[in-house]
């Protein structure tokens, strides 16, 4: 099942440069919810990469390759679970996660789905993982409410 996301060519760009790379990750947030057919407004790209050291060293020389200039971070960090990165100071709207507390990185990505925009293939979490994500973020006072729209939007397709 592939639909069209319309992802901002910049950031677009960023997912071409990480998939060059073998970058192993999944789109999620309001992308993934826009792929399952929620009308939603795009802010950010969010991303869930796999925190393997191998994976981890191609995050990074793909971030490098993006931004053009030295990192504060480094592969061991991005190989660490509870790691958010932004790219916004760098013109990317893109969030990159390493983890999300109960979600097994392996299993999402056998259980992805698969968006092409213009050339670029791009990994999609699953709708039942894209709802373990959400209900585990619904537990956010500040986010509970979007979060359970979202839940409700899922389960009723």
């Amino acid at each position: 099942m592939a639909r069209e996301l319309a992802i901002p060519d910049n950031e677009l760009r960023a997912l071409d440069v990480l998939n060059r790379e073998a970058v192993k990750y999944l789109l999620i947030g309001s992308l993934a919810m826009r792929f399952y057919g929620a009308s939603r407004e795009v802010r950010d790209v969010d991303l869930l990469t796999e925190t393997s050291p191998i994976n981890a060293e191609r995050l990074l020389r793909a971030i490098e390759e993006l931004v053009g200039h030295p990192l504060v971070f480094s592969a061991e960090d991005l190989a660490r679970s509870r790691k958010k990165v932004n790219l916004r100071n760098d013109g990317y709207d893109l969030d990159i996660l390493t983890s999300v507390d109960g979600l097994e990185f392996d299993a999402a990505y056998q259980n992805r789905e698969t968006a092409v925009e213009g050339s670029v293939v791009v990994p999609v979490v699953s709708k039942d993982d894209l709802l373990f994500i959400k209900r585990r973020a619904a537990k956010d006072e500040k986010r509970c409410a979007k979060e359970l729209a979202d839940i409700s939007f899922l389960e009723s397709g």
